[in-house]
């Protein structure tokens, strides 16, 4: 089955976004924490989200983005936080997905700060996927950055593609600081209900009706899985 649509900008790197924030590469004994607090409060407001428990969060941070496109092409993501003072505001995981740049999980927290410094994550993300020079400031150890162009494909266009119809407030956002969305139908997604039985003691319906139920809410574009948790 079809998940709800993905979605594409080619022109992140223009966005109109404050420049009072700081872009830092992520350290995990250092950051985690903050994240994964971010994590469970932005993308726990959403149906279908993966839920990470510390060890879960471990290991995802080693299998996810780990599926490079051609032999060499380098398979670790680059994963930045975006610093409002000496707190995380926002964050961004992106890896290489067939030729893409994928932002294949991101987060921020509540609030105007919180929106302000996902735009200007983005607009650093469509900087570096653009070969333009990044006019944000930034801190810590860039190298995996290289994640957003590709060697084999030169000419790949610099389009950053995550999901974003979950949250038409990010969108009306990203559209008004200049860079609009196109959403487009992932097919990539296959859903399987492994124990109807007990999706239907958790819907209180009959297990048929609660497997189409559950297949309702996954095609649903409220619900939300990230890309990090394909793989």
């Amino acid at each position: 089955m079809r998940s709800s649509a993905s979605s594409a900008s080619a022109s992140a790197a223009s966005l109109n976004a404050p420049n009072r924030f700081v872009i830092d590469s992520f350290e995990i004994a250092r950051d985690l924490a903050e994240v994964a607090a971010i994590h469970r409060s932005y993308s726990g407001r959403f149906n279908v989200t993966a839920v990470r428990d510390d060890t879960a969060w471990r290991a995802n941070l080693k299998f996810a983005g780990n599926q490079p496109l051609h032999p060499g092409e380098g398979s670790e993501e680059y994963f930045v936080v975006c610093r409002n003072g000496g707190r995380i505001a926002a964050y961004a995981r992106v890896a290489r997905f067939y030729g893409l740049s994928m932002v294949m999980e991101y987060g921020y927290v509540a609030g105007a700060g919180g929106m302000d410094a996902m735009l200007a994550t983005f607009k650093c993300l469509g900087e570096e996927a653009s070969g333009v020079p990044v006019t944000s400031a930034r801190i810590g150890d860039h190298r995996r950055a290289a994640v957003l162009h590709s060697a084999s494909t030169p000419a790949a266009p610099p389009v950053l593609v995550t999901h974003t119809a979950h949250d038409p407030t990010l969108e009306k956002a990203l559209d008004g600081a200049g860079c609009p969305v196109a959403h487009h139908t992932d097919n990539f997604y296959m859903w399987r209900i492994l124990a109807p039985d007990k999706l239907a003691r958790r819907f209180a319906i009959a297990p048929k009706a609660a497997s189409a139920r559950a297949f309702e809410i996954f095609a649903d574009s409220r619900s939300l899985f990230w890309t990090a948790d394909r793989f």
